[in-house]
């Protein structure tokens, strides 16, 4: 069975040189246990994990929502300023996100684009399987609570990431849908 070679921390990706066999009688393995190194390359730990103990199916990440993606790509969350507007949009659409700043009296009202041709990876609409949800309650799907109304998840290239994470913080956040642009994945 295959245990780590060394202690490994929460999030690391496997190495081969990260990991080691052990032979044991097949019926003291623990359930979800790998026989092989190659079965464990590239996946991430979930938690951290000691010299020799035996890695299972319980200490990796799941694909989580950047499965395909290429490398580099963030996922970020961002709230969106009129959170009804979610209900339009849908899991795979692409979106530009823009800032709006003032309130057009005193302030004159300035929008820049954050990030352009995003691609949606969840909304607050959607139920876990990523469809609409037709409850109207705000189901807020893998995060289980009404609190995440109004938001929505992007996948975005590291520069976009922190342009985005603060987004909200300078002002009324919206989502514009567009078509792939040439070059789009």
């Amino acid at each position: 069975m295959v245990t780590a070679a060394q202690d490994l921390p929460a999030g690391a990706v496997l190495t081969a040189s990260a990991l080691s066999v052990v032979r044991i009688e097949p019926d003291l393995a623990p359930r979800g246990a790998y026989a092989s190194v190659g079965q464990l390359v590239g996946k991430q730990l979930a938690a951290p994990q000691r010299q020799g103990e035996f890695l299972t199916d319980a200490a990796l990440l799941g694909p989580g929502l950047l499965i395909g993606a290429p490398p580099g790509t963030v996922a970020v969350p961002l709230r969106i300023t009129d959170s009804s507007t979610v209900q339009l949009v849908r899991t795979g659409e692409r979106v530009d996100v823009v800032v709006s700043s003032g309130n057009g009296y005193e302030r004159t009202v300035e929008s820049r684009t954050a990030a352009e041709d995003v691609v949606v990876l969840w909304t607050s609409a959607a139920g876990a399987s990523g469809s609409v949800s037709s409850g109207g309650s705000g189901d807020a799907g893998w995060l289980g609570s009404s609190g995440a109304e109004g938001l929505v998840v992007v996948a975005a290239e590291a520069t976009q990431a922190q342009s985005l994470a603060s987004a909200a913080s300078k002002g009324k956040v919206s989502l514009v849908m567009v078509s792939p642009r040439r070059g789009s994945g």
